[in-house]
């Protein structure tokens, strides 16, 4: 196994809505760090000991959603949750937040993972009938999205969507159809940052400089609108597109994807590639009698063992250059979310 061969098994951003059965099969004893894993399970030291990430679990998602809910003083709220690990587990979660700060919840219902036209029904049904003017949903983008097809064809007005990071940023909902329904929503996004030198990076690619990426031309052509001769990947003939040279400047692009300072999965995938090389520096560097573990002893590059770069990662992902402290606490990096 390669050097980046190697690094891809370390870093890991499963999705948010992975059952738990195949979560307990995934993640093995194998030292690992998601960017993108956020169901509380995961947080068990016991079955899950060398787990780490660097996005925080749910359990902060609904204590931040029931302080939001607080804030705004909505004391009487109503609750979707996608059936699955991510909904159930968060939405539960979050209920328990909210009766804590003495709020009521009005409905809970579940959104179904394939859509059921019944189900939607009997939802919009429930939500045109209650006094709740605030609901939370806890929900991916994909099970969401034809609930709220239906839902906009309704009219249905002065309800608040509070919405979870599964769905609060997809671009699916940007549609002018939605546009009414989804005014005034309220989301959670996690953390953003700056990461140094990422930016150069970027624009620095080009087709004839990048020769091991089997995407830079497609990525070329998405950006560009343009299109490549057959060598590459489509016939320019087709539909008379423009030719792509090679020569365009990404710099001249405005594209939400060069909005660097919101890139938050990226960002968190570079907050976990950053924990590693730390990790892996000081273990290298780890001069016995002054290391972690037993009698200040250290470990092996070649023959560590998973939970002792987990101990590594521990004391030194607070050096993580983001330009903030960045601590790693019970096995996932504590930061903020943003709401917008």
């Amino acid at each position: 196994m390669g050097p980046d061969e190697v690094l891809m098994s370390l870093i890991k951003g499963e999705p948010k809505l992975l059952q738990e059965s195949y979560i307990r099969s995934f993640v093995s004893a194998t030292y690992k760090i998601s960017y993108g894993a956020t169901v509380p399970l995961l947080k068990d030291k016991h079955n899950f000991p060398s787990f780490l990430r660097t996005m925080p679990n749910d359990e902060v998602q609904s204590r931040v959603i029931a302080l939001l809910v607080a804030r705004y003083k909505w004391n009487w709220v109503g609750i979707l949750a996608e059936e699955n690990d991510y909904g159930l587990q968060g939405s539960q979660i979050l209920k328990e937040e909210l009766e804590r700060a003495g709020i009521c919840t009005a409905f809970y219902d579940t959104l179904p993972t394939v859509y059921s036209s019944r189900k939607s029904e009997r939802i919009i049904s429930t939500i045109q009938t209650t006094t709740a003017n605030a609901i939370i949903i806890f929900s991916s983008d994909d099970s969401l999205f034809p609930f709220m097809e239906d839902f906009s064809k309704q009219t249905i007005t002065k309800k608040i969507w509070i919405a979870s990071d599964g769905w609060s940023v997809s671009p699916i909902f940007g549609r002018q159809d939605l546009w009414q329904t989804l005014q005034g929503t309220i989301g959670l996004v996690a953390s953003r940052g700056d990461m140094p030198g990422f930016k150069e990076h970027v624009y620095g690619i080009r087709p004839d400089t990048v020769t091991n990426d089997v995407f830079i031309h497609e990525f070329w052509e998405d950006v560009f609108a343009c299109r490549w001769s057959v060598n590459h990947t489509t016939d320019i003939s087709n539909k008379g597109a423009l030719a792509c040279t090679g020569s365009e400047n990404l710099q001249d692009v405005s594209n939400s994807f060069f909005d660097f300072l919101n890139l938050r999965n990226t960002y968190a995938t570079y907050n976990a590639v950053y924990a590693i090389a730390h990790a892996l520096q000081d273990l290298d560097t780890c001069k016995d009698g002054k290391g972690p573990f037993l009698n200040g002893t250290c470990a092996s590059l070649t023959t560590f063992e998973p939970w002792q770069t987990d101990r590594f990662t521990f004391i030194t992902a607070a050096r993580i250059y983001t330009g903030i402290t960045a601590v790693l606490r019970h096995g996932f990096l504590a930061r903020a979310f943003s709401y917008f």
